[in-house]
Parts: structure tokens; C-alpha cells; sequence
């Protein structure tokens, strides 16, 4: 049986493990970089979301992984059949993305000049922004 998680508190100890492993129908648990005790390349940070509908899906991805970041997104044709994705990879982010510590606050921001990305969240609302100039040349 998992474990529901019900209570506010932190995601990991002063040891760097989690508190409590389990899962939530909301975000519960603040996250705190400073917790971590992994070296700084080891330490894994990402946004994701995935819009679905009927006929198209789209995925946003900024992953700070230390060593390599990633942000991507993916548009689906489901009628179709068919995706593009467009993908920017930097090497060692090592936390530079600033992510924000938990997902009910705070914003992501992406600047590449082949890729803006900005994930912004405000009181009872969350805002995905991504522009891609040429995302897929040659189509109409």
C-alpha cells in the first residue's frame, strides 16, 4: 500500500533523504536545494508539463541535471500520427536555471535564441509561455 502523504513540511531532512516518501493529490512538500547533500553535478531539477487534447498534445520540459541541462518541448499530432520536438542541450546549468523551490510559486525562465521557455505561477493560476522561432521549417 502507498503512502498518502496529508501534512505539510519539507521534502527532504537535514540528512538529504526524503521525509516522507509517498505521494500527494497537491503540492505538500517544500523543496530546499540546501537540504541536498550530493555534490552539485549529481543534483537532478526539472519543470514538466503536458497539455492533451483530443487531437494534440504539447510537452514543456527545463531540466537543470547538473552536469547537462535540457529544455524541450514536443508537439503531437495525434490525428496525424506525428511529433516534432525541438530540444537545447547546455552543459553544466549546475543550478544556474534557478528553478523555484516549490511548484505553487515562483516562475521558470528559459532565454536561448533558438528557444524561450517561462513557466509562471500565480495565486490560482499557472501561465505556460514558449516561443520556438522555426520549431518545424518547412511546414505550413
Amino acid at each position: 500500500m502507498q503512502h498518502r502523504i496529508t501534512t505539510p513540511g519539507n521534502l527532504l531532512n537535514n540528512q538529504g533523504h526524503l521525509r516522507e516518501p509517498g505521494w500527494a493529490t497537491q503540492p505538500m512538500l517544500h523543496y530546499n536545494r540546501a537540504y541536498i547533500t550530493a555534490a552539485r553535478w549529481r543534483i537532478k531539477e526539472w519543470d514538466y508539463y503536458a497539455v492533451i487534447s483530443r487531437h494534440f498534445g504539447l510537452a514543456c520540459t527545463v531540466s537543470d541535471n547538473g552536469y547537462l541541462g535540457l529544455v524541450s518541448v514536443t508537439l503531437f499530432d495525434f490525428d496525424k500520427k506525428t511529433e516534432h520536438t525541438k530540444t537545447i542541450l547546455t552543459p553544466l546549468p549546475l543550478g544556474s536555471y534557478n528553478l523555484p523551490a516549490t511548484t505553487s510559486e515562483g516562475t521558470v525562465c528559459f532565454k536561448h535564441k533558438q528557444m524561450e521557455m517561462e513557466f509562471k505561477t500565480t495565486p490560482g493560476q499557472r501561465t505556460l509561455h514558449c516561443s520556438v522561432p522555426d520549431f518545424c521549417p518547412g511546414s505550413t
